[in-house]
């Protein structure tokens, strides 16, 4: 051990977590094996990226479909809120996204398999992991000395070695056709705070270059979600357009409590990497996937894979805890009942909130010093947040 060469990386998952993980892999001359289950099948995602994404991981500008400097934020008592962007957001449709990141880690060196993880089975230092994957043939058994986990928010790796399934909502989305009634939400990404819409989260309208992503997540009524998803249809006035696709899927609002088990680390959706008060996952799935390959070099450099691989946990609760404790807390609270809602709309009316929270979240800033700003927003937050406390 200590050569890259003579290690093996296996990353299940071939969406922007894995993909950029074993991208960067190959390109220092890692022996990586990337793992796909379907290259077809979209994941639920509506599809948003953030200024960082496109400029941290060199996304080019032909995926983008369309871009936005509005977010209409509406509220149960219908009064509005249009927050204008000082940069855009744009929206990718994430089966385009997933695949050209997947090329571009294949052209970099990166085995592509379209197969299943079905489990893995540690076996010791040298080796120390068997994949068992099966595709069109029987199944195979792949060793591997490090495996990186981006198989998705119901992991299979992490069901396999006896791990607890992260904290999540269902998610469910159509795709609809952007005829004339449609076209006049193209300008804009519209949130639905209502508990008809959703009754722990929110429901969305996302504009696309030929349809909308309509759709809602909830855990409480996730056995009701076609009906949420009619009525946000409903109060959006797009009840008649046609249904494109419907999609669903499971979306983590929680981090594992323990993202490296040995030689295997969790990354993306897997690693419960989704911000809690919005739902974005992308930039979050790409970020881990680049955090998990830099320490993986530095465990294969240092030949002390586990010990090596620990620095990867440290160093992503040191970048990002601050601001997910943060989000959850607020996302319980605000989104409980839909006078909290309406609140929560309130305290987005203030500029400075709009500037010392909700543009430094979309810029991906790193925790906010002792601003006055930001100790107004925060001050605004906590007093709003004492009424329900």
């Amino acid at each position: 051990m200590g050569s890259p060469k003579s290690m093996h990386v296996v990353v299940v998952g071939g969406g922007p977590a894995g993909a950029t993980a074993a991208e960067r892999l190959a390109l220092s001359g890692v022996q990586v094996t990337l793992l796909e289950r379907d290259t077809t099948r979209p994941k639920t995602c509506a599809g948003a990226v953030t200024p960082a994404v496109l400029e941290e991981f060199d996304v080019p500008a032909a995926l983008v479909e369309r871009t936005v400097r509005c977010v209409r934020l509406i509220p149960p008592s219908g009064r509005f809120l249009d927050i204008a962007l000082p940069r855009p957001i744009s929206l990718v449709c994430r089966e385009k996204l997933d695949a050209f990141l997947r090329l571009r880690a294949q052209k970099a060196g990166a085995q592509v398999l379209e197969a299943a993880c079905s489990a893995v089975r540690p076996r010791g230092r040298h080796r120390a992991v068997e994949v068992v994957i099966r595709g069109d043939s029987r199944p195979q058994t792949l060793s591997a000395d490090i495996v990186i986990a981006a198989d998705g928010a119901r992991s299979v790796v992490a069901r396999s070695l006896g791990l607890r399934r992260s904290a999540g909502f269902v998610a469910y989305q159509e795709r609809v056709e952007m005829g004339p009634t449609a076209l006049r939400l193209a300008d804009r990404i519209e949130i639905h705070f209502r508990s008809d819409i959703s009754p722990d989260f929110y429901g969305w309208v996302f504009p696309k270059a030929d349809h909308l992503c309509v759709g809602t997540a909830s855990w409480t009524g996730r056995g009701r979600l076609p009906a949420l998803l009619r009525r946000l249809k409903e109060r959006a006035g797009i009840e008649g357009v046609k249904v494109l696709r419907r999609e669903a899927g499971f979306l983590p609002l929680r981090s594992r409590p323990k993202l490296v088990t040995g030689p295997i680390v969790f990354v993306g959706d897997a690693g419960g990497f989704v911000s809690p008060i919005s739902g974005e996952g992308i930039y979050y799935a790409m970020k881990s996937g680049q955090l998990a390959a830099s320490c993986a070099l530095q465990a294969i450099a240092k030949s002390q894979v586990p010990d090596a691989l620990a620095t990867y946990e440290m160093t992503w609760r040191k970048m990002f805890r601050r601001m997910t404790h943060g989000l959850a807390l607020a996302q319980r609270i605000y989104y409980a009942e839909d006078s909290r809602r309406e609140c929560f709309v309130g305290v987005c009316r203030h500029p400075v909130v709009q500037r010392a929270g909700f543009f430094r979240y979309l810029e991906k800033e790193g925790p906010p010093g002792l601003s006055w700003e930001t100790v107004r927003m925060v001050l605004m937050n906590l007093f709003m947040l004492a009424r329900f406390v």
